[in-house]
C-alpha cells in the first residue's frame, strides 16, 4: 500500500522526477532556476489544491486511470519548463515527453546496461520513447536501437557522476600512485548468497574467486588491495559484506573502504589506485573511460557471461583488459602485464573501447545538460 505524499513545492522552472539520484541532477541545473524534486517511489504524490484535482480529472478522462495521468496533473499544477530524471529505464519519462511536447524532457543514464534477462532494461522495446537521453557512450545507443527504443536525440555524454568527480573531486589525488595499491570493486549482494538460482550462484562464486585471486596476487607482489565496498558503514548489509570477504582468505594486506556515496569515496579509491579489478560494474567502466587500468573479470567464465547477457559489454574491449579464465596463474599474468604496460601504450590500445563504452571527454555530462537547460529556459 502506497502512502499519500503532499508535494512540498509549487511552481518551478525545473522538475526532477524521482528523489533517488536527484542530488547529482541538481548539479546540472543553473542556480537561477527554481527546482522541485518529485518523490515517486512508494508514494502517491498530490497537491492539496482544487486546481490540481481539476487537472487530475481532465488527465484521467484523456489518459485513463493510469500513473502517467497523476504525474501529468502534477506537471500541470507545478508548470515546469524542464523535466529531468536520473531514472533512465522507465517508460514514464518518454510518455511525458509525448504528453508535453512543448517542454524539455531529459533522461540521464545512471548505470551500465546489458542485454541480459536480469538487467533493469530487459523490457526495452518500441514502446519506450526518450525525448533527450544523455548516455554513457555509443554502446548504450546501439543497445537501445537494437531493442527498438525510439529516441528524439541521444547524447554520448559519459557518466554524470564521473564527470562531477573529475571536475570537482580529483584534486584530492595529488599523491596518485605514490603507494603500491590496487582496487577491487565489490559487487556483493546478500541475496546472491541466499539464492538458489543459477545466475545468482554464478555471480556469488565469481566474486569469491576473483577476490581470492586478487588478494593472493597482491600479497605475492607486496601490494595493498583496496576494496571499494558496495555498502556504507551504517547500512544493514555492511557487516555481511565485510564477513563475506574476510571469511574466505587472510585479509592482512586488504583495506576495506565503506561506501560513502555523497563523498564519492569509491571513485576516489579507484582513481588513486594503480589498477582496478572488477567483475562487471558501472564504476569499473567509468574508471576505464577516464583512462585507468582496469582488469575486467566478468568474461573469464563463459557460463557467467552468457547467463548475464554480457557478451556485448566486452566485445569491443582489447585483450589486455580481459581476464581469460579464473585460475590464479591467468590472473597473475594479466595483472603483471597490465601494470608493466606503459601508460601511453595502454591509452592507445584502449582508446576505441573507452570512447565506445564510456565517453570521458569535456564538456562533461553535467556541463552539457547545464548549458542545454539554460539555453532552453532563456529562449
Amino acid at each position: 500500500m502506497k502512502n499519500l505524499y503532499k508535494v512540498d513545492f509549487e511552481h518551478v522552472d525545473v522538475l526532477i522526477i524521482d528523489e533517488s539520484g536527484s542530488e547529482w541532477i541538481r548539479h546540472c541545473i543553473p542556480s537561477c532556476y527554481s527546482v522541485g524534486v518529485l518523490k515517486i517511489r512508494g508514494v502517491v504524490p498530490y497537491f492539496r489544491k482544487m486546481s490540481f484535482y481539476l487537472f487530475l480529472f481532465k488527465r484521467v478522462v484523456k489518459l485513463g486511470i493510469k500513473y502517467k495521468a497523476l504525474i501529468s496533473a502534477i506537471i500541470d499544477e507545478s508548470k515546469p519548463r524542464v523535466i529531468i530524471t536520473f531514472l533512465d529505464n522507465d517508460r514514464l519519462i518518454g510518455e511525458l515527453g509525448e504528453i508535453f511536447p512543448e517542454k524539455m524532457v531529459i533522461a540521464v543514464q545512471n548505470g551500465m546496461r546489458n542485454s541480459g534477462p536480469y538487467d533493469c532494461v530487459k523490457n526495452w522495446n518500441s514502446a519506450y520513447r526518450y525525448p533527450l537521453f544523455f548516455g554513457f557512450g555509443d554502446f548504450e545507443h546501439e543497445l537501445m536501437i537494437s531493442k527498438g527504443v525510439r529516441l528524439k536525440k541521444y547524447y554520448s555524454a559519459g557518466s554524470l557522476k564521473m564527470g562531477l568527480f573529475l571536475s570537482k573531486y580529483s584534486q584530492k589525488s595529488d599523491e596518485l600512485n605514490k603507494y603500491k595499491d590496487v582496487c577491487f570493486i565489490s559487487q556483493y549482494r546478500r541475496s546472491w548468497q541466499l539464492s538458489d538460482s543459477v545466475a545468482d550462484c554464478l555471480y556469488s562464486k565469481m566474486g569469491n574467486d576473483i577476490f581470492i585471486n586478487a588478494v593472493s596476487w597482491a600479497e605475492r607482489k607486496q601490494y595493498k588491495l583496496s576494496v571499494a565496498m558496495r555498502f556504507g558503514r551504517n547500512e544493514k548489509d555492511y557487516d555481511h559484506e565485510l564477513r563475506y570477504y574476510q571469511n574466505y582468505i587472510d585479509c592482512k594486506n586488504v583495506i576495506f573502504h565503506a561506501n560513502k556515496l555523497k563523498q564519492m569515496d569509491s571513485y576516489q579509491v579507484g582513481f588513486d589506485s594503480q589498477a582496478i579489478v572488477a567483475i562487471f560494474t558501472s564504476l569499473s567502466y567509468e574508471l576505464f573511460g577516464c583512462g585507468k587500468k582496469v582488469l575486467f573479470c566478468g568474461c573469464a567464465n563463459h557460463d557467467f557471461t552468457k547467463t548475464w547477457g554480457l557478451e556485448r559489454n566486452f566485445k569491443r574491449m582489447p585483450e589486455c583488459v580481459l581476464l581469460n579464465d579464473l585460475t590464479q596463474k591467468s590472473f597473475n599474468t594479466k595483472m603483471d602485464a597490465l601494470l608493466r604496460m606503459d601508460n601511453e601504450e595502454y591509452l592507445s590500445l584502449t582508446e576505441d573501447a573507452r570512447s565506445y563504452y564510456m565517453n570521458c571527454n569535456k564538456p562533461y555530462a553535467h556541463e552539457q545538460i547545464f548549458e542545454i537547460i539554460d539555453n532552453f529556459c532563456k529562449s
